[in-house]
Order: C-alpha cells, then sequence, then structure tokens
C-alpha cells in the first residue's frame, strides 16, 4: 500500500516532524514541504484537497510571527493552491460549487504579497512578480464571486497602485461589475495621472463604452481637480487623428454607416452620419489645409448627391425616414459618389515626407518650452513612459516641448505617419502614427509579449526574450505604436544582400512567380489548383525555387557582414536564435499570421527579431482565401543564420529555446489565458463585426472560440489538429470542399505517412514540449506546405 501511496506515507512523516515543538520560522518550512508533497498527491489523485489547504492554511499562519520574506512565501505558495484548485473546477464545469474561502484566500494573498513586496528581497523577488502577474486572475474572481470583494476593499488600501499600470486595460473593462476597483484607479489618478489618461480615453469612447460612461465619470473629475493636462490631451488627440489622411477617414467613416444601414441600425446609423460631419466636416484650428480643402468639396457634393437621391444629407441630423430599408438603393449609389470623392482627394503617397502644417497646423506650431516652468496642466508627458514593470519616476519622465515639422508617409495600405517628438531630454522620439486601425489588437499583443517575457526572467539561455516596443491606442481607430530604432525590416536586409530593388528582381521570387501564375490569374481559383498539385511536384518546384537564392544573399552573410568578428559572429547568431525562437513560439501560441518579410524587423546591433503587425492573429491567417499553413516563420533565409550547427530541422539554440518557451508557457498558462480574458470582456471592433457579418447573435462567440483554441496549444494538442479546426471556420468555397475531400488538407496540414508528427497526430493525444517543438518545426519547414503559401508570403526566401 504504501508503493500505491507513496503522497499519503510521506505526508504522515512529513506531518509527524511538523508536530514537534519546534521555533515558528522552523515549523513554517515543515509545513510547507508538508503542503508541497499533499498537493503532489491531490495533482495524482492519492489525496483529497483539504490536506494541501490545512497544511498551507498552518503555514500562513505561522508565517505571521515571522518576517516579511517568510510571510511571503507563505502567501505564495497558498495562491498558487487556491489558483490550482479553482482552475481545476472551472474546466470540469463546477466553478459555483467553490468553496468561498478559495477565491477569497487567492486574492487576499495576492494583495499581501503586493503590500510586502518592497520589504521582502531576494528571492522573494519572484513571488511579488508573480502576484503581480496574477491581477487580471483577481480582477476575473471579484467579478465572478462578489463576496470576495469586502476582503480587497479591506486590503487594497495599503497595496502600491503602481503595479496596477501594467493592467489598465483590464481593470477598467472589470470596473462597471467591480465598483471595488474605483478606490485604487482613483488613488493612480492622483499620484500618476498621466498613466491613466490614455487608457481612461479609450475605455470612454462610444465605441467601446457600452454602459461604462456613468462609472468613469469619476476618474475624469479626478484627473480634472488634480490639474493633469487633460485639456491639452485632447487637443492632441484630435491633432493625431488629422494625421490620417482625409480620404482615409472618409473612407472609414462611410464604411462604419454603411455596416449599420445595413444591420438596418437606424439610431446608429444616424450616429454613424453625425459623427461623420463632427470628424470631417466641422472643421476647427487643429485640422490643416488638407482637411480643408476635402470638406470645401465634400459639402457642395453632399448637397448635389442629396438632391440627385432624395436623401437630406445636407446637414449633421438625417431623418428617420431617410435611414428605412427602402432607401438603400439610394444610399448605395449615393455612398458609391463619396467614395469616389475620397480617391479623387489622395495625396502624398507613402515613401516621401510631407510637412506636418498640412495636416495640422496645432501640431506644426506646438511650443512647450515657455510652459516648462509653468503648471502641471500645461506639461504633456512623452507617451509610452509608463510600462507598469517598477514603480515610475513621473519627475524623470521626458515631457514633449515640440514635433518635427515633417512626418514620413510609409507605404502601407492606411498610410500611416512616422512622427518625431522633441523631448525635454534633449532627445528626439519617434511614433508611428496609425489611423483607421484598431491598434488595440497590438497593444495586447505587446502585454502578452511582455508576460511571456516574465516567465522568462529566469532563463539563463542568452538573449530568450522577444523584443517589444510600447503601442498606446488613443481611440478604437487611433493609436501610436513606438518607433524601434537601430532595425531594419528582413525585405530590406534581403534586397539589400541581393542587390535589388524589389523582390520580383530577386531570381529565387522570380521562378516562384512564374510558377504560381502558371495556375491562373484569378488568386482563389489558382490556389485551388495548387492545392490540388501532388506532393512530389509541389516539393521539387520549391526546392528549385529556393535553390535559385544564391549563398552571398543570405541572412548568413548579412551577419557575417555587420560582425567584427567571428567571437561577434557567434554572438549574433546565439542572440538571433534564442530571439526567433522566442518569438517563433509566442506567435504559435496567441496564433500570430501574416509573418511576411516585411512584419519582421532585425535589429543591426543585436541580431534580435522584433515581431510588428499583428493584424492577423488568434488564427486569423487560417481564414484568409488562401490559408496560411505553417505555425511561424522559418524559411531558407532565416535557417542560413543557424548553419552549419543546427541542421535541416534546427537543432541546437533554436530548437532549445523553442521548447523552453512552450514548456514555460504551458506551466503558467493560466497567466497567458488571464491576460486574454480581456479580449472577451472587451471584444475587437473587427471581431464585433465579424461576428455579425456571420449572423451569429452572440458576440462574443469569435473571441472564446480563439481563446480556446489558445488554451489547447497551451496543453500541447497537436499543432496540425489545431490547424484543421481553424480551417474549418474557412468561408472559401474551395478550402471547405477540400477540407471535405479525403486526403485534402488533413494530408497535407499532418504531413506524410510514416513521418514522426503524422504518428504523434494520429496518437491523437498531448504532446510533451520536446514532440511539440518537433512537430512545429517540421510544419514550419515542409516544402509541401511552404510551395502553396501565397506567393506573396515568399516562402522561398
Amino acid at each position: 500500500r504504501q508503493r500505491e501511496q507513496p503522497c499519503e506515507r510521506l505526508c504522515q512523516v512529513v506531518a509527524a516532524e511538523a508536530a514537534k515543538g519546534r521555533e515558528p520560522q522552523e515549523a513554517l518550512h515543515y509545513h510547507l514541504i508538508l503542503a508541497k508533497v499533499a498537493r503532489a498527491g491531490w495533482e495524482r489523485g492519492e489525496l483529497p484537497q483539504a490536506v494541501a489547504w490545512e497544511a498551507l492554511g498552518t503555514a500562513h499562519r505561522l508565517a505571521e510571527a515571522c518576517g516579511a520574506p517568510e510571510r511571503v512565501l507563505a502567501c505564495a505558495r497558498l495562491a498558487e493552491f487556491a489558483d490550482a484548485v479553482l482552475r481545476r473546477a472551472e474546466q470540469a464545469g463546477e466553478a459555483s460549487a467553490v468553496q468561498r474561502e478559495l477565491p477569497e484566500s487567492l486574492v487576499r494573498c495576492v494583495l499581501q504579497i503586493l503590500e510586502l513586496g518592497d520589504a521582502a528581497a531576494g528571492a522573494q523577488d519572484d513571488a511579488f512578480r508573480r502576484a503581480h502577474e496574477r491581477l487580471p486572475r483577481v480582477f476575473e474572481l471579484l467579478a465572478a464571486f462578489p463576496e470576495c470583494r469586502a476582503c480587497f476593499e479591506a486590503r487594497v488600501a495599503s497595496v502600491p497602485v503602481w503595479p496596477l499600470i501594467r493592467w489598465l486595460p483590464q481593470a477598467l473593462v472589470h470596473l462597471p461589475q467591480v465598483p471595488a476597483l474605483l478606490g485604487p484607479l482613483l488613488e493612480l489618478a492622483r499620484q500618476f495621472p498621466q498613466a491613466l489618461f490614455w487608457p481612461l480615453q479609450l475605455a470612454s469612447h462610444q465605441d467601446v463604452v457600452g454602459s461604462r460612461a456613468q462609472v468613469l465619470r469619476p476618474l475624469w473629475a479626478e484627473l480634472e481637480s488634480c490639474q493633469a493636462p487633460v485639456r491639452l490631451a485632447l487637443t492632441l488627440t484630435r491633432a493625431l487623428e488629422c494625421l490620417t489622411h482625409p480620404d482615409a477617414r472618409l473612407s472609414g467613416e462611410l464604411r462604419r454607416f454603411r455596416e449599420a444601414l445595413l444591420r438596418e441600425d437606424r439610431a446608429e446609423a444616424r450616429q454613424r452620419w453625425r459623427g461623420l460631419w463632427q470628424r470631417l466636416l466641422a472643421l476647427d484650428a487643429v485640422a490643416g489645409a488638407l482637411h480643408v480643402e476635402l470638406a470645401e468639396r465634400l459639402r457642395p457634393g453632399l448637397e448635389e448627391a442629396g438632391r440627385r437621391h432624395g436623401l437630406a444629407v445636407a446637414g449633421p441630423e438625417l431623418p428617420e425616414a431617410d435611414v428605412a430599408p427602402a432607401r438603400r438603393e439610394a444610399w448605395q449609389k449615393l455612398l458609391a459618389s463619396l467614395e469616389g470623392l475620397a480617391r479623387a482627394a489622395a495625396r502624398h503617397g507613402p515613401g516621401r515626407k510631407a510637412p506636418l502644417e498640412a495636416f495640422s497646423p496645432w501640431l506644426a506650431s506646438f511650443d512647450a518650452r515657455s510652459a516648462w516652468l509653468g503648471s502641471a496642466a500645461e506639461q504633456l508627458e512623452i507617451p509610452g513612459q509608463y510600462r507598469g514593470l517598477e514603480p515610475p519616476e513621473p519627475r524623470g519622465h521626458a515631457r514633449i516641448l515640440r514635433f518635427s515639422p515633417e512626418v514620413l508617409v510609409m507605404a502601407s495600405k492606411q498610410r500611416p505617419k512616422r512622427l518625431v517628438m522633441l523631448g525635454s531630454d534633449e532627445r528626439e522620439h519617434w511614433f508611428l502614427v496609425k489611423g483607421g486601425e484598431d491598434v488595440r489588437l497590438d497593444e495586447r499583443v505587446e502585454q502578452l509579449f511582455g508576460a511571456v517575457n516574465g516567465l522568462l526572467a529566469d532563463d539563463a539561455a542568452i538573449g530568450l526574450r522577444i523584443r517589444t516596443y510600447a503601442v498606446i491606442p488613443l481611440l478604437p481607430d487611433l493609436g501610436i505604436l513606438e518607433w524601434v530604432r537601430d532595425t531594419k525590416p528582413m525585405k530590406a536586409v534581403v534586397l539589400d544582400m541581393a542587390k535589388a530593388k524589389d523582390l520580383a528582381e530577386v531570381e529565387a521570387h522570380k521562378l516562384r512567380l512564374e510558377w504560381a501564375r502558371r495556375f491562373g490569374q484569378a488568386l482563389t481559383a489558382r490556389y485551388a489548383k495548387i492545392f490540388a498539385v501532388p506532393r512530389a511536384d509541389v516539393v521539387v518546384a520549391f526546392r528549385r525555387c529556393a535553390g535559385a537564392l544564391p549563398a552571398g544573399a543570405t541572412l548568413r552573410a548579412f551577419l557575417w557582414r555587420a560582425a567584427l568578428g567571428p567571437e561577434a559572429l557567434w554572438q549574433m547568431r546565439q542572440r538571433f536564435a534564442a530571439s526567433l525562437a522566442a518569438t517563433s513560439a509566442a506567435s504559435y501560441v496567441l496564433g500570430i499570421g501574416d509573418r511576411h518579410l516585411d512584419n519582421y524587423l532585425l535589429c543591426l546591433r543585436s541580431a534580435e527579431v522584433v515581431p510588428i503587425d499583428f493584424g492577423y492573429s488568434f488564427g486569423i491567417g487560417a481564414l484568409l482565401p488562401v490559408p496560411e499553413l505553417v505555425p511561424f516563420r522559418l524559411t531558407g533565409f532565416l535557417l542560413s543564420a543557424l548553419q552549419p550547427l543546427a541542421g535541416p530541422l534546427a537543432h541546437g539554440a533554436f530548437r532549445d529555446g523553442l521548447m523552453a518557451v512552450l514548456s514555460r508557457s504551458r506551466e503558467r498558462r493560466g497567466l497567458l489565458l488571464d491576460a486574454c480574458a480581456l479580449f472577451i470582456r472587451e471584444p475587437l471592433l473587427d471581431w464585433t463585426a465579424e461576428s455579425r457579418r456571420r449572423g451569429v447573435a452572440d458576440v462574443d462567440f469569435l473571441p472564446r472560440r480563439r481563446l480556446q483554441l489558445v488554451a489547447e496549444r497551451l496543453q500541447g494538442r497537436h499543432p496540425a489538429a489545431v490547424l484543421l479546426d481553424e480551417l474549418a471556420d474557412n468561408q472559401c468555397a474551395w478550402v471547405r470542399e477540400l477540407m471535405r475531400s479525403p486526403g485534402g488538407l488533413e494530408a497535407i496540414v499532418a504531413g506524410p505517412e510514416g513521418e514522426a508528427r503524422r504518428l504523434a497526430f494520429q496518437r491523437g493525444d498531448a504532446l510533451c514540449p520536446a514532440e511539440q517543438a518537433d512537430c512545429l518545426i517540421r510544419q514550419a519547414t515542409d516544402p509541401n506546405i511552404l510551395g502553396r503559401a501565397w506567393e506573396g508570403w515568399a516562402p522561398e526566401i
């Protein structure tokens, strides 16, 4: 029986030792050992949870007579076990039956660790970091278990408020259900007003707010009372909106108005039309000549189109009858004419510098140098200085003094602008201003990357981290992103080494384009044929294209040219491999796709990879007209930097790093899932619109579906099985037909018969981190998959 129940016997031995008369500190350590053994027995099904819970409760009481480090340790163990029990109950659908003391103990222990954090030192720093990372979990528990709120209110006043900065989006979204959060948020407004302003402005927007307007009002009042530069920041937001080209703003407003019309939501349609007038026609001194010109052309155009189609569109208020379903045909004609007007107004093409004054004279003339010694209401901090990882020092933060007189128009669909802020620290601060896009997705992905970096903080591997940057959403369709300097897009590296001006001039890509276009011109019809080509033919064609990239045009050659010597080259390769591994693992877990060459930056100093642009995240890549089948980018160009040591399957630093990140993420998957819960509490605009297009009444369905797949990746489900579930949601007819056909997409994704990843797929059980890493590498480097990828992704490079 002792062999069958080893934990029970060991618990008896440790309990006997703990029962002997000892000093509190020594007794504490025995009870912590007892709790650890009892928890292992509970996880193995040998012991009830009460044994571990009783040992932890005793340890917690003993710790009260000890110093701060011992109290932090006891609280950390109690919080971890309470969280484990709660998660098991949630997975079993028994969350409502859990004992009240479990969530209450978790909340109390997390707050106590944060309170004692400054007093505890050394090894207890990890406990403070984990408690900090558990704050989103605390918010969820406060919403799910109202009886915990009294405990939270009793202890939160003695907890420092700066840890909330990192999780402000989560705190604000929970505020309507958890009024107890108002107290610490008000204190945060008093201590760090400019840390709260931008998240609060976003949460207060009509497209996001829902029922939060009344709840958020006290926070605005507190910011006003503490003389924060609220009015100045609001004006800056309006000025940054003006950096979006007026034709792009008009197209976005028309799109939202059309969507409301198609849903037959008359109230929202009238509100959208009112917003269009307010943002594009009721201009003030903040808007520049470009916007004034469009407004002057738009007014007579609206009057003429309104008379022609019988619609009262010459003012901001639409009559109820004009948004009736019977007028839909008239609106289609009017909106088509307005979109033509927007296209005709397009100016300042990508890749060129443009005068800032043309977009906003307010920004061009802004000068805060005279206000430097004035009141706090006249000083606006450079955005992105509040990371929430350590206590901030606002007095040391740089303030905005001026803006550079020119902006750089970037070459992408929405033509974002690079804006340079001149700070009080005598430095230039570069930002990318993106309008017409919901950058909350980028902010949340960067937040999750930061959480993964927290899991890797104690890892000894060199450079095993993800390079992150600040993302500050200002409005649902406006945000600023920190410009990552001393970097170069991978595409620019390829063109530099190949001595070409465009990818079409690179022989490998030219061959790929020629092969793909043999199957037709129409995109979907072409790839329906390509996916029907036998594996052997695809592999031969792909290897011929990939082999046309000369050795002198590889990433390995670029790093060799950049390194000062062999030692520097080895260091750069190790940093590159570890950085690529961490980025690839996190990208797979979060389902980040569209990893073409422009969406990876290479740091020219350390050779670290910087991932950017996360518009196709959480499995969206599998829903494209040409679905993405690779978990991350690991093409020959990137692999060249790891050779000759890595071999054909990227062994060595990359595989070790990939396995380490997957292992850590799976061990602490609760942390990542807690941070992801924000997508359900506050869905992105695109996700909500997609739910409506599919006719799904529950707008939370898609977020829950996508986060369920994240959970399955963190549980070790085979990558091919997860991908096939994502492909099942693809709406393209040829993809759905291929999914139904025997030997269709499954044969491509799961690999050839007899291969290790195919055998693991057929086995059907969860993979260990090493198996998961190997399957991902094989899937990412499979020529049968890469050979069918969209040619714009450049899989041959």
